[in-house]
């Protein structure tokens, strides 16, 4: 460990050397003595926090991936490897933007001690954590040593999932979907060439592209019997309230969404204003690469709600069309109107946390809810699918 002077330190050094160059020159044995105390005080310090101490560090965290809210861990063990006591020290967490400090206490030789600390999840992302700096002070505060341990890790909060009662069924499908457990793929509709994988049906290799492009192709069909569901996520500062806990909450609302569309089996679409999109034709019967998408998706700088949902009705017509937002404009309202051209079923989400505010004006056709969290939105939504 590299020494250095605290603030206190400086302070004390300082004060030590004033104190000898006036003793030195006004004659006073006084200040001559009080500046020798403040010198030796900053060098014991230095020497006491030098000494040699080895400690083994390690860090854990515990969940790996956890829901926003809800409750992750960090654990630092640390063990005295030396034959020399240990003293006391103090860890601190690099933890994203935050720095967590841990005290952990005198160690004997071969003893071990941990401490635990409970790690920011009010926000998604992937998180890292670490370097850990384990840092050592003298009694009086004047020095300080510290190293870096530990290494770095991350974990990743999720968005919280607050379970839903059904989904929105477009007309022409069946809201039960298909009969089978799995429709075997192919037998429906054409939907994409792609490359071909161990265990494809070789009856569905498209032989002309294979033959153009010197890799196997196959043909990807969807079965049309699944109501396929596009969930859009206005991703606009503008749209939502300055601390961005309203757009917290979208996410959490599209997320729900995905879970019970995995829940059923349905293929499931999500679309952001600034462009990125997460899904596709085929369901996802396991939601949990959507919501480590989800995790890192972030208030963009592009994008306009209107030009999404265009862009959408120039798409093949859809099933189920929702739109997440927090205070749409009349622009956006004439553009969450225009989509009952292209979807049998259409539902704008207002997340607002305002709720003193005027209500989200109703458009035809078009389910609007008016909520200011995820759980009143899912209340909100029971009304609205009629379970």
């Amino acid at each position: 460990m590299k020494a250095r002077l605290t603030p206190a330190g400086i302070g004390t050094l300082m004060a030590g050397l004033l104190l000898g160059t006036a003793g030195w020159v006004l004659g006073y044995l006084e200040l001559s003595v009080l500046a020798v105390a403040a010198l030796v005080a900053v060098a014991l310090a230095v020497a006491f926090v030098s000494a040699p101490v080895r400690l083994t560090v390690e860090r854990h965290v515990d969940p790996p991936q956890v829901a926003r809210g809800d409750l992750a861990l960090g654990r630092v063990d640390v063990r005295n490897v030396g034959r020399r006591q240990a003293p006391p020290v103090v860890a601190t967490d690099q933890v994203g933007p935050q720095e967590l400090v841990v005290s952990l206490r005198r160690l004997a030789p071969g003893a071990r001690s941990s401490a635990t600390y409970r790690l920011p999840t009010d926000r998604r992302g992937v998180i890292t954590v670490g370097p850990l700096r384990v840092e050592r002070r003298d009694p009086l505060g004047l020095a300080r040593a510290t190293v870096a341990r530990g290494g770095t890790s991350t974990f990743v909060v999720h968005p919280r999932v607050v379970p839903l009662t059904g989904l929105l069924a477009g007309r022409s499908r069946s809201f039960e979907g298909p009969t089978a457990q799995r429709a075997p793929r192919g037998t429906v509709t054409f939907h994409s060439l792609r490359e071909y994988v161990v265990g494809d049906d070789l009856r569905h290799v498209h032989w002309r592209s294979t033959a153009r492009t010197g890799t196997m192709m196959v043909k990807e069909h969807v079965d049309t019997s699944r109501p396929e569901t596009v969930v859009v996520l206005d991703t606009r500062p503008t749209s939502y309230d300055t601390e961005g806990l309203a757009f917290e909450e979208a996410v959490d609302v599209v997320a729900s969404l995905a879970v019970e569309c995995a829940r059923y089996g349905f293929p499931l679409r999500i679309v952001t204003t600034d462009g990125l999109r997460i899904g596709g034709a085929r369901p996802a019967r396991d939601p949990g690469p959507l919501l480590g998408q989800l995790a890192v998706v972030q208030l963009g700088q592009g994008g306009l709600l209107s030009a999404t949902c265009a862009a959408l009705t120039r798409e093949r017509a859809g099933d189920t069309a929702i739109v997440v937002t927090g205070a749409p404009g009349l622009d956006d309202l004439a553009a969450v109107g225009g989509l009952r051209r292209r979807f049998d079923r259409v539902a704008l989400v207002a997340l607002r946390s305002d709720a003193s505010g005027p209500p989200t004006p109703r458009l035809p056709g078009v389910a609007t809810l008016d909520a200011p969290d995820a759980p009143a939105f899912a209340a909100a939504w029971s009304r609205v699918v009629g379970v």
